[in-house]
């Protein structure tokens, strides 16, 4: 069974403040052009996204040279919900995989206007405990693992770590090992789009 974890990108997907909105428009059609061709404009940090090195660090690893074995591979979930922040003692001992989903069910209410405001994050505290169990990869079901000033940002993506923002959770709890496959974004009525950013 594929599950999409992925949050639909659309007019009404939550924009952090400053960056650019979405752009949909259809610029050529079948029509009238022969063939259907469409305009998207985001920004890298939009919807569910993966984090590389050069996000926070100056010269950091990007995106187009990140191992693509990093992104697929058997990962677990752990099932935090109800905490608004996560710390070393509210993870386990240990990890059945090595990469790790966070499920705090804060993506179920994406449509809230206060939903970028209002995450869970993890403490920095709990981003060393991760690292130190062997993850190598850490997604949470938020906008971002942390806020300002990013501390779990700098320890995990200074380990040439990955760290994703995965849309709704599967409802598993933290025995399941599944297969995550990170390598592509999903747009509500627009298709698939690989992504393969030179920049991010």
């Amino acid at each position: 069974m594929l599950v999409d974890l992925s949050m639909p990108l659309c007019a009404g997907t939550p924009v952090y403040p400053g960056d650019p909105a979405f752009r949909f428009q259809t610029v050529r059609t079948v029509a009238e052009d022969g063939c259907l061709v469409r305009e998207l404009g985001f920004s890298s940090h939009f919807g569910t996204h993966v984090d590389a090195p050069s996000h926070t660090i100056e010269g950091g690893r990007t995106l187009n040279v990140t191992p693509l074995e990093l992104l697929v591979g058997e990962a677990c979930i752990l099932d935090l919900r109800g905490l608004a922040r996560i710390g070393a003692h509210d993870l386990p001992d240990s990890l059945p995989a090595n990469r790790v989903l966070l499920h705090t069910g804060h993506s179920m209410a994406w449509m809230d206007p206060d939903w970028l405001g209002s995450h869970p994050v993890l403490e920095a505290d709990a981003a060393r405990k991760l690292r130190d169990l062997g993850a190598r990869l850490v997604g949470m079901d938020t906008f971002s693992l942390d806020d300002s000033p990013w501390p779990v940002h700098e320890i995990l993506l200074a380990e040439a770590f990955g760290e994703t923002a995965v849309g709704s959770g599967t409802g598993a709890d933290s025995q399941t090992v599944f297969r995550l496959a990170s390598v592509s974004k999903t747009f509500t009525a627009y298709g698939i789009l690989k992504l393969r950013d030179e920049g991010a």
